[in-house]
């Protein structure tokens, strides 16, 4: 496999076992943005490194009569408190549970709170984040590509369509007779204030195959899928390259083959660079540089039950986005804390509590010297204070 699939490759296993195969590869979400209406509005473009501080000193400066600075889903607007590191620091190991975890959104509720309220001012202050609750991914990038938004929260792979499909980053480009990377460009997600980086991730879809078939049909299924990533793959491209003579076509859809190393795919038409643009892929392989953190499952056997469920806290997501006037950001946080937990009692991990701790251990140790590494000021500031205070105390 091509390094940079390896490591998301790895967070895949189960017991040391794979059960689908790698289909493609894309560096994940990150901010897509109209250059043409930066430099419109004498602004700089963003750059790596930049914050949620500057987003919105950005999307505020964008936002006039015909369009709003940002558009973005109700999951992209969380990534302002994401960014922070709410997915480590809310959720606490507590082997003494059925569940094995609890909840904690109260312990770091005034920072919490500020983060919503930070968000929430973007939407009803500033006025300048275009959204609706009945806008999926496909109405967000329309907005964007039309005009009306001058940033969106979306997958790199958008960046990549084709230009036939007419409401593409490539289509808008062609209609202004200018290369796609003079319109738009992508860029990972701004980091926190303490240089949390987590909400850019490389991602590895898979293809999964029906275990029930004979072992003749699932030879062949598997074979003519690993021979489509590689040989068949290299045809392909050079067939889409022969009809249309445009390396966008080669290229799209951020279709990055996982499963041989570029050196070992010969015949391939042209490269990324040349398709998108210098300034584009160097941004991609930074976002695909981020070295992935640690997650729990990889520590912890997984429990056959999924657990709590999401909702709880997606509604309340739901309601800080889209719902105006005063909300009480503190007390809704308390309410879910006591909703998440009040679902999680009704599960039982079978873990026996030993293997729970040591896993937690393991998982708790490699987060240490992740973020000792890579992001240093958040280790410093935030994490190993509460990691000392509320984890180290119940894990030992």
């Amino acid at each position: 496999m091509a390094d940079y699939c390896l490591a998301v490759w790895k967070t895949k296993e189960l017991d040391g076992k794979h059960y689908a195969l790698p289909y493609s590869y894309n560096c994940g979400d990150g901010i897509h943005y109209r250059k043409d209406q930066f430099q419109e509005a004498g602004l700089a473009e963003p750059t790596a490194g930049w914050t949620w501080v500057q987003l919105r000193e950005m999307a505020k400066a964008l936002t006039n009569d015909n369009r709003k600075g940002i558009t973005l889903q109700d999951w992209g607007f969380s990534w302002i408190w994401t960014g922070e590191g709410w997915d480590v620091l809310t959720r606490l190991p507590a082997p003494d549970t059925s569940w094995n975890w609890k909840y904690d959104y109260t312990s770091r509720i005034d920072e919490w709170t500020r983060l919503v309220n930070f968000g929430r001012e973007m939407v009803n202050q500033d006025e300048s984040v275009l959204r609706d609750v009945a806008m999926e991914d496909d109405e967000i990038v329309a907005q964007f590509v039309e005009g009306n938004a001058a940033m969106m929260n979306n997958n790199v792979t958008y960046f990549c369509r084709p230009p036939t499909e007419l409401d593409s980053h490539s289509a808008i480009a062609d209609q202004l007779g200018k290369p796609v990377g003079d319109i738009f460009g992508f860029i990972a997600h701004p980091v926190g204030v303490n240089g949390y980086n987590q909400t850019t991730w490389g991602q590895l879809d898979t293809m999964g195959f029906n275990p029930d078939l004979e072992p003749i049909a699932l030879d062949k299924a598997t074979s003519l899928h690993v021979y489509m990533m590689g040989q068949g793959a290299v045809i392909q491209k050079q067939a889409a390259f022969a009809a249309s003579n445009d390396l966008r076509f080669v290229w799209a859809g951020g279709d990055i083959l996982p499963l041989y190393k570029p050196s070992e795919l010969q015949g391939i038409p042209g490269t990324p660079e040349e398709a998108w643009g210098e300034a584009f892929m160097a941004n991609v392989r930074a976002a695909a540089a981020i070295p992935l953190q640690p997650l729990p499952h990889w520590f912890i056997p997984p429990s056959a039950e999924a657990g709590p469920p999401e909702t709880p806290y997606e509604d309340m997501r739901s309601k800080w986005f889209f719902e105006g006037g005063d909300q009480d950001v503190s007390a809704d946080l308390k309410q879910l804390e006591e909703t998440r937990n009040q679902q999680a009692s009704d599960f039982t991990a079978e873990l026996p509590d030993d293997q729970f701790v040591a896993g937690a251990k393991a998982y708790y140790e490699a987060l240490d010297a992740y973020f000792e590494q890579n992001a240093p000021a958040f280790y410093t500031n935030v994490y190993k204070p509460w990691r000392d205070q509320f984890v180290t105390p119940v894990l030992g």
